[in-house]
């Protein structure tokens, strides 16, 4: 399964992928817990359709996943989901070179497994992406008394299927 990075996805395609009610989305979303960004497509009126790309459906799912481990949309989860949702490894490349692997925002690294971090660091809390589990509870010069990680291959794998099971996603 591949993510389709020109999709977009109807707000109860979102909820099912990310695992929460429609009513709990519409109201993240109204509260402004979640925030829709280029790619995106805000409602114009009645009856017309949000529609969300991969990168806010990712994001929500991981809001979702850290929500039900006690951190709240209203602490801030959604800022803290961007380091992986809209956030990749910026590289450099002449033309004509062979792109880098590296991993594109949203998208998991091409090589080995992919984390994304939320550590504890004085009271405050911060995301970091990563292959490698070895600095755990390093961050820079700073060391973090609690650490949450999140497997995102198995997360990115677990909204593929959801949003490929059910024949109410967007439009291209």
């Amino acid at each position: 399964m591949q993510i389709d990075y020109k999709r977009r996805y109807r707000l109860g395609a979102v909820a099912k992928a990310a695992g929460v009610p429609n009513s709990t989305l519409a109201s993240w979303l109204q509260r402004e817990q979640i925030e829709l960004m280029k790619g995106d497509k805000k409602t114009a009126g009645t009856g017309d359709h949000r529609l969300f790309s991969w990168f806010r459906v990712i994001n929500i799912a991981i809001v979702a996943e850290l929500n039900r481990l006690g951190i709240p949309p209203s602490a801030g989860s959604s800022r803290l989901a961007l380091k992986f949702s809209d956030l990749g490894e910026a590289v450099a490349f002449w033309e004509g070179e062979k792109v880098p692997e590296t991993r594109l925002a949203g998208g998991l690294n091409p090589v080995g497994q992919t984390f994304l971090l939320i550590r504890n660091l004085d009271g405050e809390l911060d995301a970091d992406v990563t292959g490698d589990l070895s600095s755990l509870f390093i961050h820079g010069s700073k060391r973090a008394s609690s650490v949450i990680v999140i497997d995102m291959d198995i997360l990115v794998h677990r909204v593929l299927m959801r949003l490929t099971e059910t024949n109410i996603d967007g439009e291209d």
